[in-house]
């Protein structure tokens, strides 16, 4: 009699497994999940303020400068200003982008440190 219960009980073991995965792609697929925010939010440098004050923005390998916009207490705006998405995604705007803003635009890609490697989009809030 038990090896008919392990019989039955192994194929619905999987039946269940997939029913699983196919829900979770299903409504997740769509949106990022808390770990591949972390995953995204952990591989982002971002500069300490004092260090900018001091040293200036730091650049990366195409020379582009990047950080907080610190252009109060350092004069500059830097090439890559540290932003933030609705859903909790850090990363950087172009100052290009930034700039070129019009009314039609309602989403600007948002980066990481390497000004190449596109991690989320910030969606502008009209007023």
């Amino acid at each position: 009699m038990s090896k008919y219960k392990i019989l039955w009980v192994i194929p619905l073991f999987f039946i269940i497994s997939i029913c699983g995965v196919l829900y979770f792609q299903k409504n997740i697929s769509n949106e990022m999940s808390r770990f591949e925010i972390a995953y995204i939010n952990n591989h982002l440098i971002i500069p300490d303020s004092q260090e900018i004050i001091e040293k200036g923005y730091p650049k990366n390998e195409s020379g582009e400068t990047y950080g907080p916009d610190l252009s109060d207490y350092v004069g500059s705006v830097p090439d890559l200003i540290l932003a933030e998405s609705e859903e909790g995604i850090k990363g950087y705007l172009k100052k290009t982008d930034k700039d070129s803003i019009t009314s039609s635009s309602r989403t600007l890609p948002l980066y990481l440190q390497d000004g190449q490697t596109k991690i989320a989009e910030l969606t502008l809030k009209t007023k």
